[in-house]
């Protein structure tokens, strides 16, 4: 037997926010190959544990309020 998926409809303000969401992924993995140095320190950030992730981005984070 073939399983049956129920359909999920969306408001058009949830359709929005995911071609939004969708959209700004694209931007930002563009600007992730293109900009120099970048992919390599997300493929270097990949090589942490998720807790030393975060920490690491609670810092940049900080930092770039301070910068601000």
């Amino acid at each position: 037997s073939i399983p049956v998926l129920p359909i999920k409809y969306l408001s058009p303000e949830e359709e929005d926010k995911l071609v939004s969401k969708a959209d700004q992924d694209k931007v930002l993995l563009s600007q992730i190959k293109t900009t120099k140095g970048l992919r390599e320190i997300i493929q270097n950030l990949l090589k942490f544990s998720n807790q030393e992730r975060k920490a690491i981005g609670d810092l940049i984070a900080e930092f770039s309020k301070n910068k601000d």
